[in-house]
């Protein structure tokens, strides 16, 4: 529906590995939240024309990450404080909220990858 909605080409493509695992209600809830929010700032702020949401497993943990092909991360202002990035802000508690992470990271040649990483019960 996001990919209609938003005019994008959006892929997703997850590993055997990454069907298999199973998050407890609240990580499912988070991970999905972070994801939806990651895809809207690709909407609304990316200018990107191509998305893919990669699920695979690494090390115990489950990783997403959301890859864009858009314009890439703009600088923050020169103060943190200049830096109202609310979204950004709730996707690191929500990550931390499950015992996972968030991380954001220039992609190879344009556009953004956000990284969400969530250790799962039973890996290892």
């Amino acid at each position: 529906r996001f990919a209609a909605a938003s005019k994008l080409a959006v892929t997703v493509d997850s590993s055997p590995a990454s069907r298999v695992v199973a998050l407890a209600p609240e990580a499912q809830a988070q991970v999905f939240r972070i994801v939806q929010e990651s895809l809207t700032n690709v909407r609304k702020h990316a200018g990107a024309r191509r998305t893919v949401v990669g699920i695979d497993v690494e090390d115990g943990t489950l990783v997403v990450r959301v890859a864009d092909d858009g314009r890439g991360l703009a600088r923050p202002p020169a103060s943190p404080a200049d830096w109202p990035r609310y979204g950004l802000q709730a996707m690191r508690e929500r990550a931390a909220a499950i015992g996972g992470s968030v991380e954001w990271s220039d992609g190879a040649g344009s556009g953004v990858v956000v990284r969400i990483a969530v250790p799962f019960a039973g890996a290892g």
